[in-house]
């Protein structure tokens, strides 16, 4: 940066020598006046080059709410009330479906159920009901009516939304399935997807035949020294799977080999989301710690900190080139955009503290459950 303003200061030196030459006109040739001028238009251009690069955006930015901040508007297309003590713990969208995994109370006896609801349909929604508590779900890629479910009991069920109870398969605890509940779940390809536990244990699957094949499983307590809980797992269909652990830790890896895995990043506080990108390169993470960061590959691009609130959630919205959503500890909701100096394009007070939130495949709609037992269903702005 020191460089960068000397070499302003240089140019400009010349500018302004230029400049006294053009103001001796009247003695001056027409050629060596037009010589001059030309020599002006390129030091000209040359200085709002380097002024450009001198006004790059800093790496760490305070993402802190300003109370005289403009705020555009989050309109509240559906709300859907659960039973009390209900809460949906985790969602997705299947095109213009939400899928919704809906606890009964917190007491992992209780029995719970998969809740899908088409948006653009008055009808009522479908459950499926679950032996157990359901706590994470992801759809099988290209498929469009088969998802995968965790319980908590530590089971995976494979499901079909045409049929009738919706379960196709059912893992058991003979097929070195994890022993705690499935706290998240990552397709590598179109049949491969991994399981975690707060445990450690991970686990990679197969969809073979309608059924289910436990290929590999990992305890990351034997692999690394001193890891924490996984917290979150990330990634697309063969791109690199990113895990984030409540110590902290984020480890990762390419492919199927589990035995590849590394640690590749470390916090001072429990990581709460990592989000990646559709492009599979760009991947976003928060932390309890106030610390929001976007990464491209291994770059880090940038940077936000806010230190009097904690971060439960991030969710880059689809369809946007550089935008993406924090949801903080107090309720709040910030739009945020990576090429802006000043990033935040918008903040909203949730109705209440959210559990989980995913966005619509355009971007336009934004899903979240909440303490309130309740579902809501609100428009992004901006898009």
């Amino acid at each position: 940066m020191q460089e960068k303003l000397k070499i302003l200061e240089s140019l400009k030196a010349k500018r302004e020598a230029l400049e006294m030459e053009i103001t001796k006109a009247h003695t001056t040739p027409v050629k060596s006046l037009t010589e001059t001028k030309k020599q002006l238009q390129e030091i000209s251009e040359s200085v709002a080059f380097q002024v450009d690069e001198k006004e790059e955006l800093p790496d760490t930015l305070n993402i802190s709410r300003d109370k005289s901040q403009t705020n555009l508007d989050f309109r509240g297309d559906l709300d859907l009330k659960l039973n009390h003590n209900n809460y949906a713990v985790e969602c997705i969208w299947n095109s213009h479906n939400i899928m919704v995994c809906v606890r009964n109370g917190f007491d992992i006896e209780n029995n719970g159920h998969i809740l899908i609801k088409d948006v653009n349909s008055n009808q009522d929604s479908m459950i499926f009901n679950c032996n157990q508590q359901p706590t994470s779900i992801s759809m099988t890629p290209n498929s469009g009516s088969c998802f995968v479910v965790g319980d908590s009991s530590g089971l995976v069920h494979l499901m079909d939304m045409r049929i009738p109870k919706g379960k196709v398969y059912e893992s058991s605890h003979t097929m070195k399935s994890q022993v705690s509940l499935i706290n998240g779940l990552s397709f590598i390809n179109d049949y491969r997807f991994m399981s975690m536990s707060p445990d450690g244990d991970l686990n990679l699957w197969e969809i073979r035949n309608n059924s289910l094949k436990n290929c590999e499983q990992i305890d990351l307590n034997e692999k690394f020294d001193n890891i924490g809980c996984p917290t979150s797992i990330s990634g697309i269909k063969g791109g690199t799977i990113r895990i984030g652990c409540d110590n902290g830790d984020i480890v990762s890896f390419v492919g199927y080999d589990l035995s590849q895995m590394v640690k590749s990043q470390h916090y001072s506080s429990s990581i709460t989301c990592i989000d990646t990108k559709e492009d599979g390169d760009n991947y976003v993470v928060s932390t309890l710690g106030g610390i929001v960061e976007v990464y491209h590959k291994t770059q880090k691009l940038k940077s936000y900190i806010d230190l009097k609130e904690a971060y439960v959630c991030c969710r880059w919205i689809p369809q946007t080139k550089s935008q993406f959503a924090t949801f903080s500890s107090k309720n709040f909701i910030s739009l945020i955009d990576l090429s802006l100096n000043s990033p935040i394009l918008s903040s909203h007070k949730l109705k209440s503290p959210p559990i989980c939130a995913r966005f619509s495949d355009d971007g336009r709609l934004l899903l979240y459950g909440s303490l309130d037992s309740q579902i809501h269903l609100i428009e992004t702005p901006l898009l």
